[in-house]
């Protein structure tokens, strides 16, 4: 059973704070089933490793794990870093966390992945409400449980968020997503994911591209989506092999490219009735589609756009 430590973190605003004291972006917060090398990692029995990028064991000073039913321990030197709690299931305050970027996802360096793993747990309880960015979150996990609850009415961020989550297919419509201004490769492979999102205000987003690449399966409606603002949908359906829904109320006018969009989306045979300008990057958008022929109705200057 996956068993990890129980942070407080009310001394801290983000999961990243040590690292951003630096500077430094914060990566490998839980997710290295290898051991990283003390001082700069808590080992759970597991061999899960919670992890943290920093240049010495002192950036670490002033943050505080606290394990229920246990003392706390303070990280004031470098040794105590391995005396952090190891037996206690992964129950988090997350009240005050406002950056999530890579928090469950594979283990990643330098755009590398060195470390897979079965992540499936219940994170369902999380209080989400402060955060903004959740960037590669679960990203080539095993995840595949309930967060239809989350509150994400502040993220603006979330590129990758399920990237690879081979297993994932749960509800998400329910979500406020009305700030997010980048879902860039946000469900790209997720094979098994195919849940409505016709309900998302999607009105600040400003890139899509490689959103629903090789979602083999995904095939729901989204012609009620609000794209005013998207400059990008590169990539958008590409081998979504059975998608085929319509999207001609969608009104790309900032978009600049939509190159490869629905390049071999097999099933996708719709009239779009989309007016772009010449200037609009449309290279294969619509190949090896059943509309091919046709680009799937879209036109350029002139043509009049209902």
């Amino acid at each position: 059973a996956f068993e990890q430590m129980n942070k407080n973190i009310g001394v801290v605003a983000e999961a990243a704070s040590w690292a951003k004291k630096l500077g430094r972006t914060f990566v490998e917060p839980l997710y290295c089933r290898s051991r990283v090398a003390p001082p700069f990692a808590a080992v759970a029995e597991t061999g899960l490793a919670l992890a943290v990028r920093v240049r010495a064991a002192h950036d670490l000073r002033g943050v505080d794990w606290t394990c229920r039913g246990q003392e706390k321990v303070p990280l004031s030197a470098a040794r105590d870093v391995r005396q952090a709690c190891r037996t206690v299931p992964m129950i988090w305050d997350t009240s005050r966390v406002t950056d999530m970027d890579y928090l469950l996802g594979a283990c990643w360096s330098d755009s590398r992945c060195v470390v897979s793993w079965s992540f499936n747990e219940d994170v369902s309880n999380w209080d989400t409400s402060n955060v903004k960015s959740m960037v590669n979150m679960f990203r080539d996990t095993a995840f595949n449980q309930a967060i239809g609850v989350w509150d994400v009415s502040q993220v603006t961020d979330m590129s990758s968020m399920f990237e690879g989550a081979d297993s994932f297919n749960q509800p998400l419509n329910g979500w406020d997503v009305s700030k997010v201004k980048s879902m860039y490769e946000m469900l790209e492979d997720c094979t098994a994911f195919n849940q409505p999102l016709d309900r998302w205000d999607t009105s600040s987003l400003t890139d899509m591209s490689y959103m629903f690449k090789y979602a083999t399966k995904f095939n729901q409606p989204l012609n009620t989506w609000d794209v005013s603002t998207v400059t990008s949908t590169q990539r958008m359906f590409e081998y979504a092999y059975k998608f085929n829904q319509p999207l001609d109320n969608w009104r790309l006018d900032k978009a600049k490219e939509i190159k490869y969009m629905f390049q071999g989306a097999s099933k996708f045979k719709q009239d779009l009735g989309w007016c772009l300008d010449d200037d609009v990057n449309q290279n294969d958008a619509f190949l090896r589609t059943k509309c091919e022929k046709t680009s799937c109705g879209v036109e350029g200057p002139p043509c009049q756009a209902p």
